[in-house]
């Protein structure tokens, strides 16, 4: 398992939809790129993400995070490269404050 912390920015028309629709189009992308997410036990499963903080409808942001949990371990890089809907762009690893994987 990796968890991994991507900074991302959202600007230009993309900044009048709401958190939800972001969470919806970021999970999309990742599906799309092949991600070996991680998903939630149960009926119904989720990819493990979590957001940290959302920056209010209408607000640009440069610097909003996201929590990503993987089932194999993967290179930042090959993540930020992902194909991401037109404003929103993922700028860069963020160091978590303990070690990357979770036993």
């Amino acid at each position: 398992m990796q968890k991994l912390r991507l900074r991302y920015a959202k600007r230009g028309r993309l900044r009048f939809t709401s958190h939800r629709d972001i969470a919806r189009a970021f999970e999309r992308a990742l599906r799309r790129s092949g991600a070996p997410m991680a998903f939630s036990q149960g009926f119904n499963p989720h990819p493990k993400i979590s957001w940290i903080g959302a920056a209010p409808t209408g607000a640009a942001s440069e610097a909003e995070y996201v929590e990503i949990q993987l089932v194999e371990v993967v290179e930042p890089a090959k993540l930020a490269a992902s194909p991401m809907p037109s404003g929103i762009r993922l700028q860069a690893d963020v160091p978590y404050p303990f070690a990357n994987r979770v036993p």
